[in-house]
């Protein structure tokens, strides 16, 4: 009998074990790094579960300033899970681990990279640590002005420090491509060799009224 006893708890135990492992919490934060090449890029999956017990998820790549991209189809099946991007033509196809992760490929455009995804403890926080924080101790201004001569609008922010003036005064103009105000490019901005984007450059030159 007690053999017996014995035997049906290890067996509630291997049973318990393994629903864990097949059905995976799913809602949450999930980022792994996509290598085309030498270079990395982040994607995260958020996935979360409506009042109806449906999935639905969005993508976020950070590296590349692009967030919120919408999933068309969240295909779950036993330890397994598929995401579906009509729009960028990509899926990712995965099967969770022992290690708690979901080992699979990102799929797009007929190439396949592999790609593993972990579950992170919390929401991500995408701030930079070049991002000046609010309250700045200087006025800043958002200003629009036409260029008459080529009919379009043009736009920047006007910063000065406080108290009396005259002031020096100074122009910060980006350069072309795909970028904006702070030559951000592929989510980083550096400014060329000053490694600072012109809104931590500007920062830095009003605090010390320059």
């Amino acid at each position: 009998m007690e053999k017996l006893i014995i035997s049906f708890l290890i067996s509630i135990i291997f049973i318990s074990c393994g629903s864990k492992e097949d059905k995976p919490l799913l809602e949450g934060s999930w980022k792994g790094e996509l290598r085309p090449g030498t270079s990395a890029i982040s994607l995260v999956f958020n996935i979360s579960r409506n009042d109806k017990d449906e999935l639905s998820a969005t993508m976020d790549s950070p590296d590349q300033d692009v967030f919120g991209i919408q999933i068309d189809e969240v295909i779950v099946e036993n330890n397994s899970i598929k995401l579906k991007l009509a729009s960028m033509n990509a899926s990712f196809s995965g099967s969770y681990n022992n290690e708690g992760q979901f080992d699979g490929t990102w799929v797009q455009n007929g190439q396949s990279i592999p790609l593993v995804l972990t579950i992170l403890d919390g929401p991500v926080d995408y701030s930079k640590a070049q991002d000046p924080e609010e309250p700045y101790p200087y006025n800043s201004i958002d200003i629009t002005f036409k260029n008459t001569d080529s009919e379009i609008n043009l736009a920047g922010t006007f910063t000065y420090p406080e108290g009396d003036g005259p002031f020096p005064a100074l122009v910060l103009v980006s350069g072309s491509g795909p970028q904006d105000r702070n030559e951000k490019i592929m989510g980083h901005r550096n400014n060329g060799r000053l490694w600072l984007h012109y809104g931590k450059l500007i920062d830095l030159l009003i605090r010390m009224k320059l």
